[in-house]
């Protein structure tokens, strides 16, 4: 009796855990470009996060702790240019303005002896960006009717 109730118990905690981000969506666009309200205004704090990530893997054969190290410092480094970078890209497109509100860059190396994996180090990064979103523009008039496209 109890090992069925238990077993009960884990299966509606997967269901709320599978269900719930389903449930919490609610129709609103992720991207509000004009709030309806002031209220709304301040729960965005005139903003919205964007969240990006990279996962590679760089080949090597360190063959010392100083050689391991070098690698993974240049595997850092490439992640910390395309999180740079990222804010460019994103005032190139949606954003009218960028900064970078959190960080992590992670390495570790695979000092794997197997035929069938590559030495070397894979590096993963992320970062949440706060956004001030640019203004929707309105589409071009038609020349020929006078209304927009």
């Amino acid at each position: 009796m109890l090992r069925k109730l238990a077993s009960s118990m884990l299966a509606a905690i997967a269901i709320a855990l599978i269900s719930g981000p389903a449930m919490a969506q609610t129709g609103i666009s992720p991207f509000p470009l004009k709030p309806k309200s002031k209220t709304a205004s301040k729960l965005l704090g005139g903003g919205v996060s964007i969240s990006v990530s990279y996962q590679f893997f760089m080949e090597g054969n360190p063959r010392s702790i100083e050689e391991q190290a070098v690698l993974s410092e240049k595997g850092r480094r490439a992640v910390y240019t395309l999180l740079a970078k990222e804010c460019a890209a994103l005032l190139e497109t949606i954003a009218s303005s960028c900064k970078i509100s959190r960080a992590n860059v992670s390495s570790q190396m695979n000092t794997s002896t197997s035929r069938y994996q590559a030495r070397g180090v894979r590096v993963s990064g992320s970062a949440t960006y706060r956004i001030s979103l640019k203004p929707l523009s309105k589409p071009a008039p038609n020349s020929a009717t006078g209304t927009p496209q």
